[in-house]
């Protein structure tokens, strides 16, 4: 708001005063307080437009924000909060979770006085983070202690700890394995002031002994059956209690999926049960067993009649 020119004339009066009452002053000093009063009484008020600012999440790219005067002059911004955020020009960079406060400001010129300092608040949220942990394969027991990874999406620290310490342990990010059993690692980082704490990762293995055990197949052969007859599903079992692989060696006879087998045409059909092991259990050996697929023959004969008894048609009648 311009000053009145009451106001000045009671500056340049007390001006006078001072300066009448002090030693060795001049006239010229009344003077310039009077001119200076003068000049500020004729610069007109300004004020600044700056719109409220949006959350952030720390991490989120550089940003530009606006503001304007009723002066039309150009509006200049500056970080009160420089821990958490800083101002380059009309560009606001985030460096941390927190508050950050922008003040705009226009310092006027010889039309315009200082326009009122608006600030604006806005929140910056922490980063959420995610831990990639590689999987483990299973091991025989006895191995070599032996190395894992897994990585933060923050770059923070991650610590991996053993859930089954009767089966596995870890120091200093080194894993060894104790007995035969599952082994089970967590993965996990806490956070920081700008990272909220991730998920847990975890990755399991098996601890196998040293030579895997034997195991057999039990499969029983299937009687010959007739061409035409539908599927049928024979049983093939592992001693180890895994499953069964059935493949057919003969497919111009017969196919298999899973343990269920079609007839394709007469022949002889010979299957396969083969079961491939894992870290416990060594491949068995593979069974093979063969049964014939035989061709239909015919049964009888069915006669058809009219109202009057007399044979109208004669089918034969197929069994396999």
């Amino acid at each position: 708001m311009a000053l009145g020119m009451r106001t000045i004339g009671s500056w340049v009066r007390a001006g006078i005063r001072g300066v009448a009452g002090a030693r060795g002053a001049t006239l010229a000093v009344v003077a310039t307080v009077f001119h200076a009063a003068q000049a500020m009484a004729a610069l007109a008020s300004q004020t600044i437009d700056f719109a409220p600012l949006s959350s952030r999440t720390y991490g989120t790219a550089p940003f530009t924000i606006s503001a304007t005067a009723t002066s039309g002059l150009p509006v200049s911004f500056a970080s009160s909060t420089k821990s958490v955020c800083t101002v380059r020009g009309n560009v606001v960079t985030v460096v941390a979770a927190g508050t950050c406060t922008i003040r705009a400001s226009q310092s006027g010129n010889s039309t315009y006085g200082p326009a009122p300092t608006v600030h604006r608040d806005f929140g910056v949220a922490k980063a959420s983070q995610s831990i990639a942990f590689e999987a483990l394969a299973d091991l025989p027991i006895g191995s070599a202690p032996f190395s894992v990874t897994a990585k933060a999406s923050s770059g923070l620290t991650v610590t991996v700890v053993s859930a089954t310490k009767p089966v596995c342990t870890i120091k200093r990010g080194k894993v060894t394995v104790v007995s035969i059993g599952t082994c089970t690692l967590k993965a996990s980082q806490s956070g920081n002031a700008n990272y909220d704490a991730a998920p847990d990762a975890v990755q399991s293995f098996v601890v196998t002994s040293a030579t895997p055990a034997s195991q057999t197949i039990s499969f029983v052969a299937p009687p010959d059956r007739g061409y035409g007859m539908p599927p049928f599903a024979v049983d093939a079992t592992a001693s180890s209690g895994l499953p069964v692989i059935l493949t057919s060696l003969s497919p111009a006879a017969c196919v298999a999926a899973g343990l269920t087998v079609t007839l394709v045409a007469p022949g002889i059909c010979t299957l396969r049960a083969t079961q491939e092991g894992n870290g416990t259990y060594a491949p068995a050996p593979p069974v093979e067993r063969s049964f014939a697929v035989t061709a239909p023959v015919p049964n009888r004969l069915q006669y058809s009649y009219d109202g009057a008894g007399n044979v109208i048609g004669i089918r034969r009648t197929w069994f396999p």
